[in-house]
């Protein structure tokens, strides 16, 4: 592959560079290839590339979807009828007539050897990695789901996981999706409210949950906590310990009736798998926004969704195939855990973590990555933002075996592409996904192996996914900053929200700006060549004497710098006296002086425009998250504006609640 920095290629005005080619090899090799070929063999489909096979599968939806049920050999029935029945959205029907198991994906697949390793976990302080191979992950499946069929649970029962990420939270989820109930997890460092938004709404039979887990050095005993989400859940009939055997026969006398230990449930033969096939669009699971402003949303997905997703994003757009071993770090609570089950589906094993990506020291993704063999790496921005930061005073990671590196969730500056590059060499393809929470694993912007790389931007637009910037007119703009809108319906797009029954909520979180076209919240530039480049949250948009600015833009610049943690730029502009503050978090040791603000400023300015340049710098002691790790900015901004925070934030969606209470200190004064 070809690392050519300073190439301008087809640049439009403000355009990266292109810093990277695939070789013929990589081309002629990738899963894009093999899907290409198929359909010129099949269906004698042939494009001169990916922009027009993009073109081709977002004017055809129905046929684009349907072909890669056929490409992949999904496992179930097809049924008659089309794929897509209705494409209005919301309300888009498809593959009416098909009946699937997403479990049996994984776990029926028929090109893996039984004692083979498909699962090499590590938590955090020990010494290895523990590996589970597809024979003892099938076998403990169905001795648990063969425990819910004994306790009356069903389809359409729902089944929650409080878990640390380790095998028995994937061995949970199979066994709860293989017998038709819907599964939901969070992770164990969430605080009993948090969970109990949650998982309160959903009525859950059973509950699988940790009594400890361990992060940044310390062991956290959350017994006190499980004790508080059982008492507030009445729906709750098993409660499932899962912990070191020792803990858990310490637990078990005190424990009411219906509590079970995850041992106890594991000492029983294995039996056949059985999987309830299910329609098309079955809930398989419920995944929760952050509920920044109120009660977490759950979002319903269902089976063939998640798995029609699953192909197009992971097997062709992050070029997973059989010979591979993903580590993408993440925790039960975030979509990204999902996605990583979902890849059980193709790639030969997956490496999963439980712990802090920076304990012991700030390089234990890089090092778990090296010692694991892992070939595909995800990671967030954040980490690989820290990670360049400190890349003059730090030996650069190494990843021996390392094909491909991709990053989701924030943004990086443009500039740590260049630094990617000169770290892992041209052999390893780097790229950018975004999806989210509502879509599972489709990718809506995406790289693409085959696809030149350019500095700070997506390398293309999902297949299948008709994505465009719309101007204030609701027209599609290229070149230009708009709202990041899909106009076709997607599979994987919620089945509803829950206790949502005529809609309405789904229906004014996306579609109540363009009738019939998802508006998905964000603002991108799409370009004539088919790359993207997202620019922060469309709620949080800075209008700078009528132009409209994107944050994202401003935290890769605030964030690269040395001394600054974390940021948030807020809006509070009146009529006739704009106002844009610029709060950073200061690592120990810096201070907000004069020097720092001028640096700051003369940054933004000449690396993105006088329009990125705040009116105002001030240090804040921390800076907001919510579970999930985003900015609530729009809360913050009404914080700062005078409301209460109780009104517009809930305390239990964020991961560090006491920081809000300086914003409101701030407004007061």
């Amino acid at each position: 592959m070809n690392h050519s920095a300073g190439d301008s290629g087809e640049a439009g005005a403000g355009r990266g560079d292109v810093l990277w080619h695939p070789s013929a090899e990589a081309v002629a090799q990738s899963t894009v290839a093999d899907y290409s070929l198929w359909l010129a063999e099949r269906h004698a489909l042939r494009f001169g590339g990916y922009r027009e096979l993009q073109r081709w599968s977002t004017s055809n939806v129905g046929e684009f979807w349907e072909s890669l049920w056929h490409w992949h050999s999904v496992l179930g029935t097809r049924g008659d009828g089309p794929a897509i029945d209705d494409r209005s959205m919301p309300g888009a029907q498809w593959f009416a007539g098909a009946r699937l198991n997403f479990a049996e994906q994984i776990l029926g697949r028929a090109d893996v050897q039984p004692d083979a390793v498909v699962i090499r976990h590590c938590s955090e302080g020990d010494p290895g990695f523990t590996e589970f191979t597809w024979r003892q992950l099938r076998d403990d499946v169905s001795k648990v789901a063969s425990c819910l069929r004994d306790w009356g649970v069903g389809p359409g029962d729902r089944v929650a996981g409080l878990l640390p990420n380790g095998p028995e939270a994937i061995v949970a989820c199979l066994a709860t999706v293989s017998i038709g109930a819907v599964w939901s997890g969070c992770a164990p460092e969430y605080g009993p409210a948090a969970v109990v938004d949650r998982f309160g709404q959903l009525g859950p039979r059973v509950l699988f949950a940790a009594t400890s887990y361990r992060y940044g050095g310390a062991t956290f005993d959350r017994t006190g906590n499980l004790d508080e989400v059982v008492a507030s859940i009445a729906t709750l009939e098993r409660v499932v310990v899962v912990g070191s055997a020792r803990e858990q026969a310490a637990e078990q006398p005190r424990r009411a009736a219906g509590s079970w230990s995850w041992h106890a449930l594991l000492d029983r033969p294995a039996t056949p798998l059985r999987y309830v096939h299910v329609p098309f669009d079955h809930p398989i699971w419920i995944l929760f926004t952050s509920g920044t402003t109120g009660p977490p949303k759950g979002i319903v997905h269902g089976h063939g969704g998640a798995v029609l997703a699953a192909v197009q994003g992971l097997r062709l757009h992050l070029d997973l195939g059989s010979g591979d071993t993903l580590f993408w770090y993440t925790s039960t609570g975030w979509v990204v855990w999902n996605i990583v089950l979902s890849a059980l589906m193709f790639c030969r094993q997956a490496v999963i973590y439980d712990g802090s990506p920076t304990w012991p020291d700030a390089d234990q993704i890089w090092r778990l990555a090296d010692d694991s063999d892992t070939t595909v790496l995800g990671v967030s921005g954040a980490y690989l933002t820290s990670t360049a930061a400190r890349a003059e005073t730090a030996s650069g990671p190494t990843c021996r075996a390392l094909r491909a590196l991709c990053y989701t969730g924030s943004a990086i500056a443009p500039d740590h592409f260049d630094w990617v590059l000169d770290t892992f060499g041209p052999d390893v393809w780097f790229s950018s996904v975004s999806g989210g929470t509502e879509v599972g694993s489709t990718f809506f912007l995406a790289g693409c192996i085959t696809l030149p790389l350019r500095r700070g931007e997506f390398q293309c637009c999902g297949l299948g996914v008709a994505l465009a910037a719309y101007d204030d007119a609701g027209a599609a703009v290229t070149d230009e900053v708009g709202e990041l809108v899909i106009a076709e319906p997607v599979p994987s797009m919620p089945l509803r929200f829950w206790n949502d029954p005529d809609g309405s909520r789904y229906l004014q979180a996306y579609f109540t700006d363009y009738a019939g076209v998802w508006r998905h919240g964000d603002l991108v530039s799409v370009f004539a060549d088919g790359g993207a480049m997202l620019l922060g949250r469309s709620d949080a948009t800075l209008n700078r004497n009528g132009i409209r600015v994107g944050t994202a833009e401003i935290y890769q610049v605030v964030e690269a710098m040395p001394g600054v943690s974390d940021a948030l730029v807020v809006d509070l502009s009146t009529p006739g006296s704009p106002r844009v503050v610029l709060f950073v978090a200061l690592e120990a040791e810096t201070t907000l002086e004069p020097d720092l603000i001028t640096e700051l400023r003369e940054q933004l300015r000449t690396r993105l425009s006088p329009r990125h340049v705040p009116d105002e710098i001030r240090a804040a002691p921390a800076i907001p998250r919510t579970l999930n790790g985003k900015r609530p900015e729009v809360p913050v901004r009404r914080v700062l504006s005078g409301e209460s925070p109780e009104k517009v934030l809930n305390s239990a969606a964020l991961m560090n609640p006491e920081s809000i209470d300086w914003f409101a200190k701030v407004a007061k004064a």
